[in-house]
């Protein structure tokens, strides 16, 4: 377990180190939505969320053990943009996937659902903090760790200025 030291001071962080398959427009909102979740996981609002909010599907993991699992280590992530068929896109709404691996993860990103930086920003802290971090969602998925920390991107989006998609 972290010391409580570094617990305090520490801030979770994705580092970027491979984009596969993307064009030049589809890799450069990765890389800025990168920078968003840097930048909420950095702020204060990302930290009270996670010491306040209800989670399921833990693992037996408190609040204090869900922060410190996120900020143990930089979690370093390839990104793969990838088209889905026609049944992960209108069947399964598949908008990504991980793919974990012990040195680093790749995690499939489905173009089709993903379009500007802050859905690419939205759904890799769905994947890496909450699925690459070790948490699933096999039964409550609107309260499991990944879910409860797209609601918590999107509150410390708005919170932060982070300008939110046009739809």
């Amino acid at each position: 377990m972290l010391t409580t030291e570094l617990s305090n001071t520490a801030r979770p962080q994705i580092i970027l180190e491979n984009i596969f398959d993307a064009t030049t427009a589809e890799a450069a909102l990765v890389k800025k939505g990168v920078a968003y979740i840097n930048q909420i996981a950095s702020s204060s609002c990302f930290k009270d969320a996670i010491f306040v909010k209800r989670f399921t599907e833990t693992g037996g993991k408190t609040n204090q053990d869900i922060w410190d699992t996120l900020v143990s280590r930089p979690y370093a992530v390839n990104v793969k943009i990838y088209t889905g068929t026609w049944i992960a896109n209108h069947f399964y709404h598949t908008i990504g996937k991980t793919d974990a691996s012990e040195k680093s993860a790749t995690i499939k990103v489905n173009r089709q659902f993903v379009r500007t930086a802050y859905d690419f920003g939205n759904n890799l802290m769905h994947e890496v903090f909450g699925h690459i971090a070790g948490f699933r969602h096999d039964r409550i998925k609107a309260t499991s760790v990944p879910y409860q920390l797209n609601d918590i991107y999107a509150d410390c989006a708005l919170k932060l200025g982070i300008p939110l998609p046009s739809r």
